[in-house]
């Protein structure tokens, strides 16, 4: 078989990206959107690909991180990423992003007990929204994508929130409601709550804000970029085919695209052994074939 192939190398959007933190052993905004971080108490860690100083652990006490100056507004379209892992699966809550202050109007953790057992929990201005309840607690990585798109419908705001866990919608909730200007311009807090002093027992990573809402094309696109998972294109020119004949018989090599009308290929043919081999293009799609044996004249 003679063929072609080609190893696709992944991209992520970059459109709207106005804040990348990837943890190769710094804080460093990669994106050059003008986020302004601060760490304390974190160390660097092993990453999903087990590469060292290539994460940020939080100590589930008193580690934090967070994006101090205004990079999002909450009230409208934005697209949020990380990777996460927890360490300690018996802790009661685990949080992952909050709006800073006392009062959060968003926020999302993972709870371990009360009525929102073994669910990330996201928290926004108006709903409390449970995804869905897959194993968090077993120290594996996990990919989390959260996504609003607003709209104006007449008098109405519609939101539509969405979220992703390794590239899966796991969930979808929309609602609309009268109101006015909705801006909630913001920094972030990752590892922690100042709402409740709860701390992160894990490890964040690759933690991406874009300021539009990533269709789910691109999400799954992200997702297959830092997972690395590699996309091989074969595109096969060829096909070389043994058939088992009888030898000294008569045959005619034809071939058809609705499998009754036949045209010959060539002249007929006698088989000098039990095995013909034929290499077949493979250029025209759909195209069948055959070996017709031939009456003696």
């Amino acid at each position: 078989m003679s063929h072609s192939s080609s190893l696709k190398a992944q991209s992520y959007p970059t459109n709207g990206l106005v804040a990348y933190y990837s943890f190769s052993g710094d804080i460093t905004e990669k994106s050059g959107g003008g986020a302004v971080a601060v760490a304390e108490n974190t160390v660097f860690g092993k990453d999903r690909f087990g590469e060292s100083n290539a994460s940020l652990s939080f100590n589930g006490t008193n580690s934090e991180f967070s994006i101090t100056n205004q990079i999002i507004d909450l009230g409208n379209d934005y697209t949020m990423s990380l990777w996460f892992k927890f360490n300690d699966p018996n802790s009661s809550k685990q949080p992952l992003i909050f709006m800073p202050g006392k009062t959060p109007f968003f926020g999302i953790d993972y709870n371990d007990a009360g009525p929102a057992t073994g669910v990330l929990k996201w928290s926004v201005p108006f709903v409390f929204l449970l995804g869905t309840n897959p194993d968090y607690g077993l120290g594996q990585w996990h990919q989390l994508v959260l996504r609003l798109h607003r709209s104006i419908l007449g008098i109405l705001t519609h939101f539509e929130y969405t979220s992703f866990v390794d590239g899966a919608l796991t969930l979808s909730e929309q609602f609309s409601m009268q109101l006015g200007t909705f801006i909630m311009p913001t920094g972030l807090d990752y590892g922690f709550s100042s709402s409740d002093s709860s701390y992160l027992n894990g490890n964040l990573d690759d933690i991406r804000i874009y300021n539009r809402a990533l269709s789910d094309d691109e999400v799954l696109k992200l997702y297959r970029y830092e997972a690395q998972l590699a996309s091989i294109s074969i595109n096969v020119e060829s096909v070389r085919v043994a058939m088992h004949v009888n030898v000294s018989q008569s045959y005619q090599l034809q071939s058809s695209f609705d499998l009754v009308t036949w045209t010959n290929l060539g002249a007929p043919f006698t088989s000098e052994s039990s095995e013909v081999v034929q290499v077949f293009n493979t250029t025209e799609v759909g195209r069948y074939f055959r070996l017709q044996p031939q009456s003696a004249p």
